[in-house]
């Protein structure tokens, strides 16, 4: 009975939560996956129906990219984007339907990536401006919440390492790291408040029993945000 008090309790503190798009931003390794699992499993837990769509990873291509940067980024970036677009169209519908849609990293998040490889020169100047105009012509609802999760590059590189999946580690280094937060920066500042942009430091690594110490913190930073406007 008290479990069920207690379930109910939170229902009500976080139900201003659906119908709403959530999206978690961050360079490599730096949690999203993780928080977005917890999120999505806490609130399915407490009666508010969420589901996590995680960034659209082709295995197949994301190793011929990493093997050839400055051959395959256009068609890397490009297939990506529009998986993202694909994905997005979900989420709003699943939002709409009342539930919580959590993008793990969404279109935001690719433009940033396509700014990358044009600064690194592995995008052309026709590249770049075909994916700007491919990108102008898409139509994303504006989430209810970006949520970016700060990461120092070190802490990045030493993650990746940890979790290394397929070549990444050998693909990327501290300059690459570095430079996704700049550009990163550059674009928070560019969005207007409507997105409702909150940012958490995420240096500490969380261990196992702390996930969901550090995802309610998260739910209350959205929570206080949401009441204040």
């Amino acid at each position: 009975m008290r479990a069920s008090n207690k379930r109910g309790e939170q229902y009500e503190r976080y139900k201003f939560l659906k119908g709403s798009i959530l999206v978690v931003e961050g360079n490599i390794s730096s949690g999203k996956s993780t928080l977005t699992k917890e999120m999505a499993k806490f609130l399915n837990e407490i009666g508010i129906k969420a589901f996590v769509y995680e960034e659209p990873i082709l295995s197949s291509y994301l190793e011929l990219f990493l093997s050839d940067m400055e051959q395959y980024a256009f068609g890397f970036q490009m297939s990506m984007l529009l998986e993202v677009q694909c994905l997005y169209a979900h989420a709003e519908k699943f939002a709409e339907a009342g539930g919580v849609a959590i993008m793990d990293r969404a279109q935001f998040g690719n433009k940033v990536f396509a700014a990358l490889h044009y600064e690194n020169g592995n995008m052309s100047d026709k590249e770049m401006s075909v994916y700007e105009d491919v990108f102008s012509r898409m139509e994303f609802q504006s989430p209810s919440f970006v949520l970016y999760l700060e990461v120092d590059p070190e802490v990045n590189v030493r993650r990746c390492h940890i979790r290394s999946r397929g070549s990444e580690c050998s693909a990327y280094n501290i300059d690459y790291f570095t430079k996704l937060n700049e550009l990163y920066e550059a674009m928070l500042l560019q969005m207007t408040a409507e997105n409702g942009i909150l940012r958490f430091n995420w240096d500490k690594d969380i261990k196992p029993s702390e996930f969901r110490g550090a995802m309610l913190f998260v739910l209350e930073g959205m929570r206080d945000s949401y009441f204040k406007l």
